[in-house]
């Protein structure tokens, strides 16, 4: 029997302290209130429950998280007859190092590989997004496990917007130098990333070796500040056990030892300005260099290494997930003809942002993504907010609230596969769902999009230009 294994993402796994749920964060905590459960967040006694699905907005809109590629492996894996499993784990400790508090998150796949094998699995096809790919190449890479009896199981690896070289945004969060989400400010997260019993934020950070933090007052040989060195740790204020942490899982990790049963295939999302370097002027932010990348892992590292199969697509980190595209993909690598879930008596748009919470009159990147490449589209980007529950009263019921006046689009031209457009966030705190309305094109409940407005998401460090750069605050 095959066995397709879904590894999700740092923060893509539920957490609970006891019988009480701490992450994901609520609705209201998102668009509202922030997100004031830190010291529960963490807490060493807490436990990973499930894998983060969705987070329901309004009547037929979410945030989806992993929802649409679960559902997506569901048929896959019904057509194959093979079964799905979701792997969930404690995405704050180590993915390397077992520790007497934690088992690192490796260990713990190591230990769900062999129970799917007890259970029956002759096969099985790793799937996995963000961190997730990591903690799978750990797994498989560093020989470890080689001899271990499930091993030769293990025929695929699907890697989606995997960040195999690192990503600069991880060291971003730590630095304070990233804007907050998910009603975490900036400063939750550098207090996440820096605490010494959770390196997992650390071990995202690009490679050793790699310069991605520019002190600009020193001379050009020595602007380069490796953030594995204790020295620059404590002039940056990183946690210098944490780094080590990170140093030693990348010693690990190595495309050179891919096993020569497994096949790799790498996707990538593309279409965002997508952080790459910091530069700092001593320890003063001055700015942040961008590449094209899916708005967290820039393209040349979703693509780096050795692979069977690569595939490009538009699309945010997460947002990747619910794509046209990524489903085809996927179908495409099963060996299985393509599958549409939704007939639409129009042709499907979906909309990506590049991220999902933004600062008050924040510039926001749109990606309009046709389910096939067109030659023609005509159109209105609408923008609604969600009532925020129990803030009326009443019999009347509450329905979405209309915007503003919406953003015409209207497309004539060579085939394309993607429209770029920018968007101001609203100017009041709350959730807001956006939509298309064309008249060769519409989105779905499932491919408009849900984003949060909340003021506590803004970085203190930073400022954004009209064209959505980073700069420093003034």
């Amino acid at each position: 029997m095959e066995t397709i294994i879904l590894v999700p993402g740092i923060e893509g796994s539920c957490l609970s302290l006891g019988q009480t749920p701490v992450w994901p964060p609520t609705l209201d905590e998102i668009a509202w209130e922030g997100y004031h459960r830190i010291s529960e967040l963490l807490d060493p006694a807490v436990v990973a429950t499930a894998i983060w699905a969705e987070l329901p907005v309004w009547e037929g809109y979410s945030y989806p998280v992993y929802r649409p590629i679960m559902t997506k492996l569901d048929q896959i894996a019904g057509r194959l007859g093979a079964s799905r499993v979701d792997f969930y784990y404690d995405w704050r400790v180590d993915l390397w190092q077992t520790a007497p508090a934690f088992t690192a998150s490796s260990e713990m796949l190591a230990q769900r590989l062999a129970k799917a094998v007890s259970d029956g699995a002759t096969s099985i096809t790793l799937v996995c997004h963000s961190m997730g790919n990591l903690v799978a190449r750990l797994v498989l890479e560093s020989r470890k496990y080689r001899n271990a009896n499930w091993f030769a199981r293990i025929g695929r690896l699907i890697c989606i917007c995997g960040p195999h070289l690192g990503a600069a945004a991880a060291l971003g969060h730590a630095l304070g130098c990233e804007d907050g989400a998910l009603g975490l400010s900036s400063d939750d997260y550098r207090q996440i990333a820096n605490n010494p019993l959770y390196p997992a934020g650390f071990q995202c950070f690009p490679k050793p070796g790699t310069e991605v933090l520019l002190d600009t007052s020193l001379g050009q040989r020595q602007q380069n500040q490796d953030v594995y060195d204790t020295a620059v740790d404590e002039k940056y204020q990183l946690m210098p056990s944490n780094a080590r942490a990170a140093a030693t899982s990348w010693h690990e990790l190595d495309f050179k030892n891919r096993p020569d049963h497994v096949t790799y295939y790498l996707i990538a999302g593309t279409g965002y300005q997508t952080s790459n370097a910091y530069l700092y002027r001593g320890t003063t932010f001055v700015q942040t260099i961008t590449v094209d990348g899916d708005g967290t892992v820039p393209v040349f590292s979703a693509l780096a290494g050795s692979y069977s199969g690569k595939y490009t697509m538009p699309g945010d980190h997460v947002g990747i997930l619910g794509t046209v595209q990524l489903a085809d993909a996927l179908d495409e690598i099963f060996g299985l003809s393509q599958m549409r879930t939704f007939v639409m008596a129009k042709a499907g748009i979906t909309i990506n942002l590049n991220k999902r919470t933004f600062a008050p009159d924040e510039i926001m990147q749109l990606l309009i993504i046709p389910d096939t490449p067109t030659t023609a589209i005509r159109g209105r980007l609408t923008v609604s907010a969600v009532p925020r529950a129990g803030a009326h009263s009443g019999a009347a019921a509450l329905d979405l609230v209309p915007y503003g006046g919406g953003l015409p689009l209207e497309y004539q031209g060579p085939e394309i596969a993607q429209i770029s457009a920018r968007w101001t966030a609203p100017r009041l705190p709350g959730a807001y769902v956006m939509r298309f309305e064309g008249d060769s094109h519409q989105s779905s409940e499932q491919s408009s999009v849900v984003f949060f407005v909340n003021a506590r998401s803004k970085s203190p460090l930073l400022r954004r230009t009209p064209d959505g750069r980073s700069t420093p605050a003034n």
